[in-house]
């Protein structure tokens, strides 16, 4: 079992981002002079962003990161692994690569500490949730496999009440139907 839930670092990622936003519209200097960001910049030879008062930026990309915090939200509080095990991936390849083309010098817009620190964070966040999301995946087919088959010995024994019996039919029917549509797709 893993030390963190998948919901858990989704969470305070989630808190993170949300905090940062809150951050950039009242005081952008606070998370652009912060000295965490300035001491990974500056060991990765990161040119440092420099603030400039009453700027309009730091309002979108403060939205931006609410935005970002905000779709991620929705999706934990339904309890949607699915979604979550689909865009991590996804996520962490599209960070690795731009850390990459940060960190190789490319266009000096995108080559700034305010993205690798962005960037690092996602990272961070991202490879905590990805290895907690396949612990619990594990986890679920474990359990998922223990109660059919205890589902499987009570029908074999007649101890099946009603309801377990219509569930039992239910997963049956799915798990055939699954079979077909896995058979026409392979054709």
């Amino acid at each position: 079992m893993a030390i963190l839930s998948s919901n858990l670092v989704n969470s305070i990622r989630v808190a993170f981002y949300a905090f940062v936003s809150y951050l950039l519209l009242t005081d952008p200097k606070s998370v652009l002079e912060y000295e965490g960001l300035i001491i990974l910049a500056s060991s990765m030879n990161m040119p440092l962003l420099l603030t400039t008062e009453g700027s309009s930026i730091y309002g979108a990309l403060a939205l931006l990161l609410f935005m970002t915090a905000l779709s991620d939200l929705v999706p934990l509080l339904d309890g949607n692994h699915g979604y979550f095990e689909a865009t991590i991936p996804t996520r962490l390849l599209v960070h690795f690569a731009l850390v990459f083309y940060s960190y190789m010098g490319g266009n000096p817009i995108i080559s700034n500490s305010l993205i690798f620190g962005y960037c690092f964070m996602e990272i961070w966040f991202s490879v905590l949730i990805f290895s907690s999301l396949r612990e619990e995946k594990v986890e679920r087919a474990k359990n998922e496999q223990k109660r059919a088959l205890e589902l499987k010995d009570k029908y074999e024994r007649g101890e099946l009440n009603e309801e377990e019996e219509e569930k039992l039919t239910k997963d049956l029917q799915e798990i055939e139907m699954k079979k077909i549509m896995r058979e026409f797709e392979d054709k």
